[in-house]
Formats: structure tokens, C-alpha cells, sequence
């Protein structure tokens, strides 16, 4: 692979390296302009903010940086101090506030899921699934207490409110992400879950519905 350097130079001006591989080998380098989501808007000068943190966390593959919502409705959780990411704290962060170590992903061989997310056949948790694998391949993630940006959070293309299908893809996704240890955390996590939408009972039903779905590859 290119040196790192590389990658920063590009990215200090705005733009994203693309490396298209044949047999795992980079063969070619795309400089791509990245465009966000229209609403999402990063601040000025936000590449140096999320080159600083790398700077400062030097084992790193991954950091969740802060995003202000500009919908009180749907707030996004707000990062006060740096912290290593574990298993029980990771599931907050949604790719558009994660930046990666590329080097560091590919040898590990993760990549996003196709099962999950808008469009997708289960509507969301490619972000959670994506971050929980980093952990599980023992690649170090952190959250910064950085600001890079806003966004406005007032339609989604996937959430349709915490109805059964909700509860039931969240199941699915638990097993995606932790195989046989899914149900119990699952109880752990409904324990501690706020959204009042079903009783607990109910939603914990629902998780193992789709955890059984999911199986099944329903």
C-alpha cells in the first residue's frame, strides 16, 4: 500500500484515496471528493481535527467523533471525554461520525454488511456491526470528544418508529454481532433501554424473534 502520508496530504484537501485492488493487490488510486449527506455539514478545517486525534491515539483503527444534532428530538449521544471503546459502549456512533486506519481494516479483512442498513434487508446497524468486528478482531477503537460537524436529523429513510419490525432486526443484528452470546446480552441491553414502545417482555420476545429469523435466513 501507499504510505500513509499520502492519505493525509489527500485528505487535508478535502478528498478521500479510493484504492481499487485486483487479488487483494492495490493496483490503482482514485482521489475522490467526498460529498456528505445533505444534512450533514462538516466544519471547516474537520481533517485536521480527525488527523490530531489519530496523532494522539497512535494504536487506533477507529474514533467516533462528535456530531451536534440540530433536532432535539432525535439528539446524538455527545462524547464529554476520550475513551477506548469496549463491547458494552460502542453502539452509539453512526458511520458518518467514524473515520478508519484504512491499512488497519483491510488486513483485517472487515467490511460493511449488506444485511444491514437503509435498503437493506434488516433497516439498520451496519455502523454497530461494522465497529463491534473491529473490537472482536482486537483492533482499538476510540471515541473523541472532537466536534467535526452537525446534522440535522429531520427524516430518516429507514425508521418507521420502535414498531415489531424494529424490535425484531435489533435481534437479528445482536446475533450478527455476538453468535451464541446474543440473547443474553440482548436481556441485558432491553434491561437498560428506555424506549417504553412495548413492555420489556415484549421486546425481548420480538429480539428472539428475529434472532430465529435470522437463522433461518428469513
Amino acid at each position: 500500500l501507499p504510505p500513509a502520508e499520502l492519505d493525509k496530504k489527500i485528505m487535508r484537501k478535502g478528498y478521500f484515496p479510493v484504492y481499487i485492488a485486483s487479488d487483494n493487490i492495490p493496483c490503482a488510486l482514485l482521489v475522490v471528493k467526498y460529498e456528505p449527506d445533505d444534512d450533514i455539514v462538516y466544519e471547516d478545517g474537520y481533517g485536521e481535527k480527525v488527523l490530531a486525534a489519530f496523532e494522539q491515539k497512535k494504536k487506533a483503527a477507529l474514533i467516533a467523533f462528535n456530531l451536534k444534532s440540530m433536532n432535539p428530538n432525535r439528539p446524538e449521544k455527545i462524547i464529554q471525554k476520550t475513551h477506548r471503546m469496549h463491547w458494552y459502549n460502542c453502539l452509539k456512533y453512526g458511520s458518518s461520525r467514524i473515520a478508519i486506519k484504512r491499512e488497519k481494516i483491510i488486513k483485517a479483512n472487515i467490511v460493511y454488511s449488506l444485511l444491514f442498513g437503509g435498503g437493506a434487508r434488516y433497516q439498520a446497524g451496519e455502523d454497530n456491526l461494522f465497529i463491534t468486528q473491529c473490537l472482536q478482531k482486537k483492533l482499538r477503537g476510540y471515541a473523541s470528544s472532537y466536534h467535526i460537524g452537525t446534522v440535522k436529523q429531520e427524516e430518516s429513510t429507514w425508521f418507521r418508529g420502535y414498531n415489531e419490525e424494529y424490535y425484531q432486526d435489533r435481534g437479528a443484528l445482536f446475533y450478527a454481532m455476538y453468535g451464541k452470546r446474543a440473547k443474553a446480552i440482548l436481556f441485558l441491553f432491553e434491561l437498560r433501554n428506555k424506549e417504553r414502545t412495548f413492555p420489556f417482555f415484549k421486546r425481548l420476545h420480538l429480539g428472539k424473534i428475529g434472532i430465529k429469523k435470522f437463522l433461518k435466513g428469513d
